[in-house]
């Protein structure tokens, strides 16, 4: 039996969803607009990253950081800095032609 591949869902969220993402991660419209617009903020306080500046994608870093903005920039970085130290890795090409994929120097700190 063949595996599917990966693919994000991007979809609105059905009722269930919705209610475990208020519950677990705090996602509410208000909660959720006031996030994706400080992100945008912080992401464009930042010269040096270059990423798709659509809510699905900002979304994509939100969800995980329980939409704390401080704490998604921060994994933006993070997967930015991944890119650069480990160039072989299968996805970093799609994460370059999705988010433009640089990072100066000064994020680069030993591990």
């Amino acid at each position: 039996m063949a595996v599917e591949p990966f693919r994000l869902k991007t979809t609105p969220l059905d009722e269930e969803t919705r209610l475990i993402a208020e519950k677990e991660l705090r996602e509410t419209p208000e909660v959720r607009e006031k996030a994706i617009v400080e992100l945008r903020r912080l992401l464009g306080e930042n010269k040096d990253l270059y990423y798709a500046d659509d809510d699905k994608t900002l979304l994509v870093f939100l969800r995980p950081t329980h939409f704390y903005p401080e704490s998604a920039i921060k994994l933006v970085i993070k997967i930015f800095v991944k890119i650069i130290k480990n160039p072989k890795l299968r996805w970093v090409d799609l994460l370059i032609l999705r988010f433009g994929g640089r990072v100066i120097k000064d994020h680069l700190a030993p591990d």
